[in-house]
């Protein structure tokens, strides 16, 4: 829900869930990432973080981590789309 809720926050509906985001999105190369871009992770496509520019990533981990920073490749890369 965190990268849908920020994308509401800029007016931007996207859908809710990991994968309905994953399929919804245009196709990016990682090579080509931009800011706001979103970064799919684990081959089910089970996480999904905003990239930020500079090879960085922003998500919330899991109910325990709070929302930060970290390396665009700290998970296993699935795919990244664009909205």
């Amino acid at each position: 829900g965190f990268t849908s809720w920020v994308y509401a926050q800029a007016g931007k509906q996207i859908p809710r869930t990991s994968g309905a985001q994953a399929s919804a999105g245009r196709n990016v190369a990682i090579s080509d990432l931009q800011p706001g871009d979103i970064v799919v992770y684990y081959s089910g496509a089970s996480h999904v973080a905003i990239y930020a520019g500079n090879g960085q990533i922003i998500d919330a981990l899991n109910s325990g981590t709070p929302v930060g920073y970290r390396p665009l490749n700290y998970m296993p890369i699935h795919s990244a789309v664009r909205f």
